[in-house]
């Protein structure tokens, strides 16, 4: 049966030693494979930590969930950070929303093919597709539409769930 790891780690020196991770991050999430289970670090001595059951736990085990769900395929970081985002705190995943709505410098597309997500253009597409387009049941279709995105290319699947192509949903979100 598939598992989480959740390690508390209340000094910057433990967190780095176990996780493998810089010091300087809040909080890591990885898959292993042997082991069957999602392993989260969470970096207690952190300076954005000062809420870290808030923004930080939530973030992190979104990506374990997600790494349970979707086990053997490959979830694209956008969909991963992104849903990680919008899982933090009201106030900050409200704060970071604003902050990608004034920053919007990446198409749809753009977000969708980058190996270096923004994380909070990653939220902030999402929330569109999810709240905007689709305001009823929007979650469950866009679910729909990562499971079919990871079958199809990005172009079909706009197509098929939000009968949209890129052009005109980088339009729509630009003036949302």
């Amino acid at each position: 049966s598939r598992k989480v790891l959740i390690r508390l780690h209340g000094s910057s020196a433990g967190y780095a030693k176990q996780s493998g991770e810089d010091h300087g991050s809040p909080g890591f999430t990885k898959y292993d494979t042997q082991t069957d289970q999602a392993v989260v670090d969470i970096n207690l001595a952190h300076p954005v930590t000062t809420t870290p059951y808030d923004d930080i736990a939530p973030h992190e085990i979104t990506h374990a969930f997600l790494y349970l769900v979707f086990k053997k395929k490959i979830i694209p970081l956008w969909i991963n950070e992104g849903l990680a985002v919008l899982s933090e705190s009201n106030k900050t995943a409200t704060a970071r929303m604003a902050q990608a709505k004034k920053e919007q410098t990446l198409t749809a597309e753009q977000i969708m093919k980058s190996r270096q997500p923004n994380h909070n253009q990653s939220a902030l597409l999402i929330k569109y597709l999810a709240e905007v387009v689709v305001p009823e049941g929007g979650y469950v279709k866009f679910i729909n539409f990562v499971s079919r995105s990871l079958n199809v290319n990005y172009d079909k699947a706009l197509q098929e769930f939000y009968h949209l192509d890129f052009k005109k949903l980088n339009k729509d979100l630009k003036k949302w």
